[in-house]
């Protein structure tokens, strides 16, 4: 059996493509900030989460898998959702154009028919900072995305 290199459109298998996924999320969402500007920046990586729920044909390959962890990480045109499991690491690629963020009982992602929730500790001040820092960056692209006008994607 020859090695799956991508699972589902822009969710990798971090065991067998870790380079197709960092040539893949540099393309599509910018290179990971240098290490003396991460000083300047902040973190730009959530906290370890539990993963409560998940939706979509993406992610048929996790119902045999748990207990299910991930944390996700900031880039500057969007976000890498890093899922670990017992056997393997994924990482999903998620443009912030495609991105929906809902937070309720947990911080719930959407995004090309998939959803993925984390459980959310609302007495952790790094995930209230975490989350803002998240909101804020989403808005800032979308804001920008309205002054260049309507174009199509």
């Amino acid at each position: 059996m020859s090695p799956i290199y991508y699972l589902y459109d822009m969710v990798y298998n971090l065991s067998t493509s870790k380079k197709e996924f960092k040539n893949t999320a540099d393309e599509l969402l910018g290179s990971k900030p240098s290490f003396l500007s991460q000083f300047t920046i902040g973190n730009r990586k959530s906290p370890l989460m539990k993963i409560i729920d998940f939706h979509g044909t993406k992610w048929t390959f996790l119902n045999d898998e748990r207990p299910l962890k991930g944390y996700i990480v900031l880039r500057p045109e969007g976000i890498v959702i890093r899922i670990i499991t017992v056997k393997n690491s994924y990482a999903w690629v998620v443009p912030f154009y495609k991105l929906q963020i809902f937070k309720s009982n947990g911080l719930h992602l959407f995004a090309d028919g998939s959803k993925i929730s984390f459980q959310s500790n609302k007495l952790s001040s790094r995930f209230k900072r975490f989350t803002a820092k998240l909101m804020l960056l989403k808005l800032e692209h979308e804001s920008s995305r309205e002054l260049m006008g309507s174009y199509d994607i």
